[in-house]
Formats: C-alpha cells, structure tokens, sequence
C-alpha cells in the first residue's frame, strides 16, 4: 500500500500476518523508498516498523490489526502531524471516513 503525505512524499506500507506461541500477529513496515522487489515481504529496509498480538481471548480482525501495527510503527519516527497526515492517507485507502 502506497500512503502519500501532503508533500507528496510516498510511503510503502505492507502487513505480515503471523503465528506465535498461539497468538495472531500483524506486522507492519515503513518505507520511503520504492520496493526491492515486486514480492512480499519486499526486502526493502524498513524505515519503521510495527506489532499487534492478537490475545487468544479476543476475536483476530485483520483491520483491528493493521491500524494498531500500523500506529506502532508511525510512533517511532513520525512526528504527530505527519502521523496525522498518513492516516488520513490510509482511512481513505481502505474507505473509512476520517474521525470514525
């Protein structure tokens, strides 16, 4: 997923589901530059990087997932507005209004 700033610099998003010691997980990375290859994961080093474990107890949903991962890995390097910048960015990728 491409999510554009507005400066009009892109960033490449992607998400990992995995399992661990029983647990759903989401990974998501971030990164400026054009991907390494056309295959995923894409090999590109991440500029950021984010995790969500799925409790056993709680119903595992891909979109609870990627917004949790995906906040985790703004937060490291992203200062608020630019974060703010992106999500608008992404709700609109995946059509959820912004504020909702």
């Amino acid at each position: 997923m491409i999510l554009e700033d507005s400066e009009g610099v892109r960033y490449s998003v992607h998400f990992h589901y995995f399992m661990h010691d029983g647990k759903r997980m989401t990974h998501c990375t971030i990164h400026r530059s054009p991907c390494d290859a056309k295959m995923r994961p894409c090999g590109t080093r991440p500029f950021a990087s984010g995790l969500a474990e799925c409790s056993k107890l709680d119903e595992f949903r891909k979109s609870t997932g990627r917004k949790i991962a995906l906040a985790r890995a703004m937060e490291i390097l992203l200062p608020r507005p630019k974060r703010a910048e992106l999500w608008v960015s992404y709700l609109s990728k995946v059509n959820v209004a912004p504020g909702r």
